[in-house]
């Protein structure tokens, strides 16, 4: 709950290490190394300020990123385990350690394992149906009308949190989508748009733009749709 939120405000906001380490090789050193994932498998990479969580089936790789899902199938590779799709997008794995991922129309990246799975995979996992963050001060929102809370709220890099039971969905001005909610302390409006977004600190791209208003404070960032 709110504690949990406050752990994955500081995973989302600081900075990312494992984009500065060396690049892994491209080939491990044995060729069991290279075998393809075992269906069921999944893994979390750092992909230089891309991250994923991939799902492993049989033929096919399911791979979430900041942007959307991505679905991926098994295709031939000299090496390793390729899975491509028809619009160019691709992701090759040696092992289950390392990874290349090349987006369509865009350069490589190196990808290399990781046990931390981004925030906002987390807060789908955990039924959200829409996750934020935002930077200077750091703040994260997750949205979920179906549960108790329906809406989570961190603010100043997790000194302070709100939750609301209730909220209230309307259509902005822009047209986008909003929520609305009030407490005898607080009113707030989350205001999104479907739009690319570049979080600020981390160069990480997400499907969304989000304006947050928490009474008389307002805070720009990005946010993810984790549902249709």
């Amino acid at each position: 709950m709110p504690a949990r939120l406050r752990i994955a405000l500081i995973a989302a906001i600081a900075p990312l290490v494992l984009a500065a380490c060396t690049v892994a090789s491209e080939r491990s050193d044995s060729p069991d190394g290279e075998a393809a994932p075992e269906p069921g498998q999944d893994q979390a990479y750092q992909c230089g300020d891309v991250r994923l969580h991939a799902e492993f089936e049989a033929d096919a790789v399911i791979v979430h990123l900041g942007m959307g899902t991505l679905g991926l199938s098994l295709d031939e590779a000299a090496s390793g385990a390729r899975y491509t799709n028809r619009h160019g997008d691709e992701f090759h794995t040696k092992g289950i350690d390392q990874a290349v991922l090349t987006l369509a129309g865009e350069e490589a990246l190196q990808c290399r394992a990781t046990d931390q799975l981004p925030p906002w995979r987390e807060a789908e996992l955990r039924g959200a149906g829409f996750w934020a963050v935002g930077q200077e001060p750091g703040w994260m929102v997750e949205v979920n009308n179906s549960q108790t809370p329906a809406l989570e709220i961190t603010l100043d890099y997790g000194e302070r949190e709100l939750a609301f039971d209730r909220i209230s969905p309307f259509i902005s001005p822009d047209g986008g989508t909003a929520f609305r909610a009030e407490s005898d302390d607080h009113r707030v409006e989350l205001h999104i748009q479907r739009a690319t977004c570049r979080d600020s600190m981390s160069g990480e791209r997400f499907n969304a733009t989000v304006e947050l208003r928490v009474d008389d404070s307002h805070y720009q960032g990005c946010g993810r749709f984790l549902r249709p």
